[in-house]
């Protein structure tokens, strides 16, 4: 069966029923503008609202988006590190017997080196032959030596020549090679045409030992 409408509208005809249907769509028009207007309203307040949608959906409303503030970094800072003042001090000692320990010795902070003196050349030992070369005296080093600031340090410079344990070595802190806190054994000269030896580390005294090389030995020289 037909369905039996709930309500009956009687419109005017012709002319009159155009203009009651234009009246109506006017007055519907209205209720929606006012309609999208509230909806806008509600969406956030006038300047953050940037888009109004109809459709299938219904209404829906885009705010603006708000920038999220960048948050405030310290400014950084840093603590330098101030190391010794100064620059290490190196001391060569060539010449004298005594040493006095500086003010600022670091007795967990230096090294101390020792070397010993080479061996003369060796004197021609047989006719036509030249004299063979001297030993170079030994290598040796220490370090975080303990002295106290102000006291005065006996040491030796090796001489050229010398005997290898006693006046051709060089040591530090002592009054003799074995008595020393380091100390290098010195180079021997030559008596035969074989070249004289090197200081030896079975001599030397110190944590970190080289011994002295050999000199050369000597050659026949021919000539008339």
């Amino acid at each position: 069966m037909p369905s039996t409408p709930t309500r009956q509208e009687h419109l005017p005809i012709g002319g009159d029923y155009r203009t009651a249907c234009a009246r109506r769509l006017s007055e519907r028009l209205q209720i929606l503008i006012v309609a999208i207007a509230a909806f806008a309203w509600l969406c956030g307040s006038p300047g953050f609202v940037s888009e109004v949608h109809a459709g299938g959906a219904g209404l829906g409303c885009n705010p603006t988006a708000t920038a999220t503030p960048t948050p405030s970094m310290p400014t950084p800072t840093a603590t330098p590190i101030v190391c010794g003042s100064g620059t290490p001090t190196v001391t060569f000692l060539t010449t004298g017997t005594s040493w006095t320990v500086p003010n600022a010795w670091n007795s967990s902070n230096n090294t101390i080196e020792c070397i010993g003196a080479g061996g003369n050349g060796g004197n021609t030992v047989e006719t036509g032959y030249g004299g063979a070369g001297g030993g170079g005296g030994a290598y040796a080093k220490i370090t975080g030596l303990s002295l106290t600031s102000g006291n005065s340090v006996t040491y030796q410079i090796g001489a050229a020549g010398g005997s290898t344990t006693t006046t051709g070595a060089t040591y530090f802190n002592g009054t003799s090679l074995s008595g020393s806190s380091v100390g290098a054994a010195g180079g021997t000269t030559p008596t035969t045409v074989t070249g004289g030896a090197g200081g030896s580390t079975a001599h030397s005294v110190g944590n970190t030992l080289y011994a002295g090389g050999n000199g050369g030995n000597t050659a026949a020289l021919e000539y008339g």
